[in-house]
């Protein structure tokens, strides 16, 4: 006797997030990503990552997913809530420590690191703006952080 394959269990979000502008008139198309399928393109976010707002680092929704998967926010932030390099060091290890323990890599957490953490232009303004993004995207899916995280002081 053969034994069906449990279901997969998917999301599906239609963004409420304009795409892009485009001129070619494609029309949208449905894509996977993180078990979630989203009207293409991906809908995208920035993050400032300097005072003056002239570096940004986009954000997907993946992102912000594979940061609830790993639970990457956790025990990151002291009680006093600040967040500064070392607090920026600290998460590319733990990620580094993840990525080293599981040996081929999940490929969302590499997209992670390459698209975000590892991103030339992610400093300790853009982490704190992430984690802020981060909290503020569980409060509008009506979500909770799986991380115990302290809100970032400002």
């Amino acid at each position: 006797s053969s034994s069906l394959p449990s279901p997969l269990s998917l999301t599906i979000i239609f963004p409420h997030v304009l795409f892009p502008e485009s001129n070619n008139g494609d029309s949208p198309e449905l894509v996977i990503h993180n078990n979630t399928i989203y009207l293409s393109p991906i809908p995208i976010m920035k993050i400032t990552t300097n005072q003056s707002g002239t570096r940004t680092i986009e954000i997907t929704q993946g992102h912000l997913d594979t940061i609830r998967h790993y639970q990457l926010f956790k025990n990151l932030i002291d009680s006093n809530g600040i967040v500064n390099e070392a607090v920026l060091d600290k998460l590319r290890l733990n990620i580094r420590s993840i990525l080293e323990s599981e040996g081929t890599g999940d490929n969302d957490l590499l997209s992670l690191c390459l698209d975000v953490i590892y991103h030339p232009n992610m400093k300790a303004l853009g982490l704190h703006n992430l984690i802020m993004m981060y909290l503020e995207s569980c409060d509008t899916t009506g979500q909770t952080p799986a991380d115990d995280i302290p809100e970032p002081a400002e």
